[in-house]
């Protein structure tokens, strides 16, 4: 295994539930209450992000401790549901940068090769 792959992984997996865990709080602290949309939806995307930041810790977590190919699977599943989260929101009256769509779909490539290193760690571990 090639330590610097590995560890930027790892500091990309954590970076990505640090993230997700402060747009929960910005959710939180009332900076989506003025953009029009319903509150059930403001709430939504809180839990969405919330998942997405607990998820992203989990990976991190499960890839130090050798459980890889778990941590690939729900690393698989996070992409989608940002997939899913940027295709549903770049719509909605809500505050996003510009160019979402495309660098949030950019994002989902870069968790799936996050993934991709996973699986391949798993696939070089020796059998014991």
């Amino acid at each position: 295994m090639i330590l610097v792959p590995f560890l930027l992984w790892r500091f990309f997996f954590l970076v990505l539930a640090v993230n997700y865990g402060m747009t929960v709080q910005t959710i939180l602290a009332g900076e989506f209450d003025h953009t029009g949309l319903p509150a059930a939806m403001t709430t939504m995307e809180a839990v969405a992000n919330g998942v997405e930041a607990f998820g992203w810790l989990l990976v991190f977590v499960l890839s130090w401790t050798g459980r890889r190919q778990g941590a690939a699977r729900i690393a698989v599943f996070l992409a989608g549901l940002l997939f899913f989260d940027v295709i549903t929101t770049f719509v909605l009256p809500m505050p996003l940068p510009p160019y979402f769509l495309a660098w949030g779909t950019a994002l989902v490539g870069v968790e799936l090769l996050g993934a991709r290193a996973l699986y391949r760690e798993v696939q070089h571990e020796p059998v014991a």
